[in-house]
């Protein structure tokens, strides 16, 4: 993992430690440790992050969400942490060539204590957020979209 990558998680791990079967048990995953916001109910978020098949780095990633929506619990600042763990090659393969489409259906699960028992996979793709301070919240992920990097050899 990249530096930045492996302390985000290291942090989730903290929080709860049932987190790291999803590291260890998914497919892939791709982890943004700094998404940062415009304005609270308007303009955009951005973040870039790195992504990881079957525990090995495979590239970067860019996340921007335009007009984003989000329920916060506490005070957030301006920036939060995303982790996406894919179940299957075919879950990241649809991700990676943009067929994948978050909208209202799309479950993010708040990390904190509980949050690695309580998370299930929708369409082999589970989303994971958190504030660095470890303040829980829900992100409405309608909108998001992303542009991958393969690792040169």
């Amino acid at each position: 993992m990249t530096a930045d990558a492996e302390s985000a998680a290291l942090r989730l791990f903290e929080q709860d430690p049932s987190l790291r079967r999803w590291f260890e048990d998914s497919y892939a995953y791709a982890v943004f440790p700094d998404v940062r916001l415009g304005t609270i109910g308007r303009g955009e978020a951005m973040g870039a992050g790195s992504v990881y098949e079957l525990g090995g780095l495979i590239g970067t990633a860019t996340l921007r969400q335009p007009a984003i929506s989000f329920q916060l619990e506490g005070d957030a600042g301006d920036r939060y942490q995303q982790v996406i763990f894919f179940e299957t090659i075919e879950a990241l393969e649809d991700w990676l060539f943009g067929r994948t489409t978050f909208d209202l259906r799309t479950p993010s699960t708040a990390a904190g204590p509980g949050a690695g028992a309580l998370a299930r996979y929708r369409n082999g793709v589970m989303v994971l957020t958190a504030l660095p301070d470890g303040t829980t919240f829900e992100a409405d992920l309608t909108g998001q979209s992303f542009s991958f990097t393969p690792v040169e050899d």
